[in-house]
């Protein structure tokens, strides 16, 4: 009798055995599983995940394409200009959702939405930085504000630069305590960009400075547009007859946000610089990627050359 209850107690044991070891390899798959999905989120590095963000970056990509491109049109209403920007990233968008789907992918993009702005160009490279009424010091935009300006280029010919920095074309953001400036002059050969972060220089017939991206004719400088400038502020110029070329730039423009000084500009009828025209600022939709494995989703902002990118 002993001998059975022996082999009694020992199945019982086995088979406890068992059902913990159930419960400890389900335990660690879940905690697999919940690593896995942080990872995912956090980095997108893994294996696992380098689809799903790889679609994620196209889209991304491929939807701040459509946004530079489409504000070159020079929109004059800022209806047309949103709704070709939004069918716009919604055809790039399909494109990239049937090539998944023919590999058993359902990649999608939706809630498309954009964020109204106002593009400000000087088209003519024949004319000085002046304002419309021909000033060289003069206000371009006020209250803008941390993530309300983008893509800020000028292109200036070094022959029309000032040959001294207390005479260049600078240009200003104020905010009515602190300031940041970037001069911009001629030095010897050299077209020359100084800020209090530096001074940048090349040895062109013409340069482009990048103030957001603070590079000078592709070059990193190590300049951050309006830095140390906190809150709000104006962009200005000052001795804008000390320039001659071409500068365009993006702002938002939405109800309270930063505000263009469009008495300083010309329409688009007109043909002349400088001119404002209709623009989108920002876009942002949601990205989601599902396999029978895998499930990701997250929502991106483009907003192409913004000072913080």
């Amino acid at each position: 009798m002993e001998d059975v209850r022996d082999a009694d107690r020992g199945q019982l044991i086995l088979v406890t055995g068992l059902a913990v070891a159930v419960v400890l390899v389900s335990l660690v798959l879940l905690l697999n599983t919940v690593v896995y999905t942080e990872n995912l989120a956090t980095r997108g590095a893994d294996v696992g995940g380098r689809d799903a963000v790889a679609f994620r970056n196209d889209v991304e990509s491929g939807a701040a394409r459509v946004v530079v491109t489409e504000n070159a049109n020079d929109y004059a209403d800022a209806g047309n200009a949103s709704e070709n920007v939004t069918a716009g990233i919604r055809r790039y968008a399909r494109l990239l959702e049937s090539g998944y789907l023919e590999r058993g992918t359902l990649a999608t993009v939706s809630n498309v939405s954009v964020t109204n702005g106002t593009r400000l160009v000087h088209a003519n490279d024949s004319r000085a930085f002046t304002n419309a009424s021909s000033e060289a010091n003069w206000t371009l935009a006020t209250d803008v504000g941390e993530r309300e300006l983008r893509r800020f280029r000028v292109a200036v010919d070094r022959g029309r630069l000032a040959s001294s920095s207390s005479d260049a074309f600078q240009v200003v953001a104020d905010d009515g305590d602190d300031e940041w400036r970037a001069s911009v002059y001629r030095n010897g050969s050299n077209v020359t960009v100084d800020t209090s972060s530096g001074t940048c220089s090349v040895d062109a017939a013409s340069a482009t400075v990048d103030l957001t991206a603070g590079t000078l004719a592709n070059r990193t400088c190590g300049f951050a547009f309006a830095e140390g400038v906190d809150g709000e502020y104006a962009v200005r110029y000052v001795h804008g007859d000390q320039a001659n070329g071409t500068y365009s730039l993006v702002v938002r423009n939405e109800s309270s946000d930063s505000t263009v000084q469009r008495a300083n500009f010309t329409g688009l009828t007109t043909g002349q610089s400088p001119y404002y025209a209709r623009a989108v600022y920002s876009a942002t939709f949601d990205v989601r990627y599902e396999t029978p494995r895998l499930t990701y989703a997250t929502e991106v902002r483009v907003a192409p050359g913004e000072r913080d990118e």
